[in-house]
């Protein structure tokens, strides 16, 4: 008997099983360009795996009250629907032979994500990996 039988195994999505954390550091990037703004990477970098109203008080905090928070979310928003959802999107090595073992093993595989579940879906879909978990 292994001295380890879990469960099940919990999994986060972007940045773990899909390499998705530079697509959204671009989106956010490209989110700024048309108000004519540039995102510190030191600002962003508080921003990764937050949801929106986390996002909105770091900003806030970060960049003052008249920073256009909304426009700028609209803008990435778009591109990163476009780059998650049209092009590439890199899924994480390894991720495909873990899975199967989990499966073979019957162990169940759920993800965790601050991702919307109608997105996510889309994005384990597009991958491959929606099965795993669904």
């Amino acid at each position: 008997m292994p001295l380890f039988a879990p469960r099940g195994i919990l999994f986060d999505m972007d940045g773990l099983l899909l390499d998705t954390e530079r697509i959204a550091r671009q989106a956010w990037r490209l989110g700024g360009e048309p108000l004519g703004l540039q995102m510190p990477d030191e600002v962003y970098n508080k921003l990764i795996g937050r949801r929106l109203t986390d996002i909105e008080t770091i900003l806030h905090n970060e960049l003052g009250r008249d920073f256009p928070i909304r426009e700028w979310f609209a803008h990435a928003d778009k591109h990163y629907k476009r780059m998650t959802l049209e092009e590439p999107l890199p899924v994480k090595l390894g991720v495909h032979p873990l899975l199967q073992l989990l499966a073979e093993a019957g162990i169940p595989a759920i993800v965790a994500t601050s991702t919307t579940t109608a997105l996510a879906k889309l994005k384990l879909e597009r991958v491959g990996l929606l099965k795993a978990f669904f």
